[in-house]
């Protein structure tokens, strides 16, 4: 009776699986798979790398070429600018009144009739900005100013007016309040002698951006200040 007992115990304990063996299948298509796997990952990586480059290249292509037809097309705006100041500073119309003594400057009728000179030529040469300054770097007249700004500044400090005071012409940008200008600036001389300066400047507009726009297919964006001026995007 023992020995039975005991017989039919070692029946009843359960027997130890044997460890599941990886196919042979499952271990050739690991080895020839996975390095497959490997250089299709590795030539992906390659591939999207140059694509990137490749964008970034013909992205910074494009910037090139915006801001370098902004340049030539300032640098054609400030060469007009300049050639209609010359003509301008050159009419004996327009340059009489500089020529009176001194002491008339300080009459209110001197200024009211400079002032009307200077829209008048102003008109003409479709230049918003218009100011006239004596020999000494003061703005006599401001023919694109709003009422009440007519003149007074003193413009001697500036870089561009220091220039035309010391008898030749200059371009370059002013920056006035949110608005920014391309302006020209030559000097007034009569008889060899400096009368004093004048200033045209065409602003930086939404009508320049987008002329910028269709030449570089690139929205634009012109910065016054540290800040959004005119921009050919739509503000999100």
């Amino acid at each position: 009776a023992s020995f039975a007992y005991k017989l039919r115990k070692a029946h009843a304990r359960p027997m130890a699986r044997p460890a599941p063996r990886v196919s042979l299948l499952l271990k050739i298509a690991g080895l020839t798979s996975l390095p497959v796997l490997a250089i299709m990952i590795a030539a992906l990586l390659v591939v999207n790398r140059r694509l990137a480059d490749e964008v970034n290249q013909n992205v910074s292509a494009d910037l090139q070429r915006a801001a370098l037809a902004f340049e030539n097309q300032m640098e054609r705006e400030g060469e007009n600018l300049e050639r209609v100041g010359v003509v301008v500073a050159r009419d004996p119309k327009f340059f009489a009144l500089l020529t009176l003594p001194r002491g008339d400057r300080k009459d209110a009728d001197f200024h009211a009739t400079l002032l009307g000179v200077a829209r008048d030529f102003q008109r003409d040469a479709e230049a918003p900005l218009f100011d006239v300054t004596d020999e000494h770097g003061i703005v006599l007249a401001r023919a694109g100013a709003a009422p009440g700004d007519e003149g007074g500044q003193d413009r001697s400090n500036g870089p561009l007016v220091r220039e035309a005071l010391a008898g030749r012409a200059a371009r370059g940008y002013l920056i006035e309040g949110a608005r920014a200008y391309r302006v020209a600036i030559v000097p007034i001389v009569v008889d060899g002698s400096l009368m004093g300066t004048l200033t045209l400047g065409r602003t930086v507009d939404a009508a320049l951006a987008e002329r910028l726009k269709a030449t570089t297919r690139s929205d634009v964006v012109f910065v016054v200040n540290g800040a959004p001026s005119v921009r050919t995007a739509l503000e999100t």
